[in-house]
């Protein structure tokens, strides 16, 4: 499937800025953009966004970092990559996403206000003068009466049951018989409510690769798939342990009925700065996804944006990535994985 044409552009949902497709952050508040739809946008002056006095032919590696807008809060992709820590933090309503604790209304995925509007105030038409109606008191001493005496019937029943010894035979009046298991909703009439996938939260996730490049550092750690940031990445050893047959195990604290699994492919880092960092490492082609109910054959695409693997993986406990084959690296012969996420039920 082709791209997005030139001239579309992707508009960052938080200031409206307008950055070219394939930027990963919004240059003027940062704001993830890896998931933001590009738009089309009209023919304007490239001149037009320089500030006065700025290089255009500087490094733009070497500027200095634009101010984040608001508090500052850890790097995320959107709508795949929830914060490490879910205490205080609200769900958007309409992506179904876990926002940082510090989101008081605006979505930080999609954008959408996360706080309803108040009811519209009732209005009631002014109550005259109630009339008297004596007959009420009448209607409520008839109704307890009515109470007591067919209770009284009915606790009798109650009490001879209670007193009835375990086990006895029943009469042979009574023709009904049991039906099944009484506690089953079809006996009781009740139901198992349903729930809406939500993002696992990264704290309930531990994770163990079969091979890491510099494991005494941990700089290149499995775990740092679930931070959120696309400035680091697991790097396996490639030049020991070969590129086909990898594993990485995420083990969730219970059961997850698993539903998506969202992830960016390679060592992302920075893009906008060194896009050929991607291109350095490998990246992963081919993968049998495995959990407790299924086993999948998921081929990833080589680009360093977010893709997603929507399928109905059953209850499980693990899910465990295994590489079939890989996109080959042009400097190192290390496979890379900068982030995973999972969306599910439980």
């Amino acid at each position: 499937m082709s791209g997005p044409g030139p001239a579309d552009v992707v508009e960052c949902p938080n200031c409206q800025h307008r950055s070219p497709v394939g930027t990963n952050r919004c240059p003027e508040c940062r704001f993830p953009l890896v998931l933001v739809a590009p738009t089309p946008r009209d023919p304007v002056d490239p001149n037009l966004f320089k500030k006065p006095g700025e290089d255009p032919h500087a490094d733009p590696t070497t500027t200095s970092p634009l101010p984040v807008v608001g508090p500052a809060t850890t790097g995320t992709s959107p709508g795949i990559f929830p914060p490490v820590t879910s205490t205080g933090s609200m769900t958007c309503p309409r992506c179904r996403r876990l926002n940082t604790p510090t989101r008081e209304r605006w979505c930080e995925w999609c954008g959408a206000d996360m706080v309803p509007p108040p009811p519209p105030p009732a209005t009631h038409a002014p109550l005259g003068p109630r009339a008297p109606r004596p007959w009420r008191r009448m209607v409520l001493v008839s109704l307890l009466t009515l109470g007591v005496l067919v209770g009284i019937p009915a606790g009798a029943v109650v009490l001879l049951n209670a007193l009835r010894a375990p086990g006895a035979e029943p009469s042979e009046s009574s023709s009904a018989e049991p039906t099944g298991d009484p506690t089953s909703p079809t006996q009781t009439g009740t139901a198992t409510p349903t729930q809406d996938p939500a993002a696992v939260d990264p704290s309930r996730i531990t994770a163990v690769a079969s091979s890491t490049a510099d494991s005494d550092t941990g700089r290149y750690s499995i775990t740092n798939t679930l931070d959120g940031l696309d400035s680091t990445a697991w790097n396996s050893n490639g030049a020991r342990d070969g590129q086909v047959g990898l594993t990485l195990v995420y083990t969730f604290d219970s059961p997850v009925d698993v539903r998506r699994i969202d992830v960016l492919n390679g060592y992302v880092r920075n893009p906008e700065g060194d896009p050929s960092v991607y291109s350095r490492n490998a990246r992963l082609r081919e993968v049998v996804v495995r959990t407790d109910a299924t086993q999948t054959r998921w081929t990833l695409a080589d680009r360093p944006t977010a893709q997603s693997l929507e399928a109905e993986l059953g209850t499980t406990r693990s899910v465990t990535l295994e590489i079939v084959s890989v996109y080959e690296g042009t400097g190192f012969l290390d496979v890379a994985l900068t982030e995973i996420a999972f969306t599910g039920v439980g």
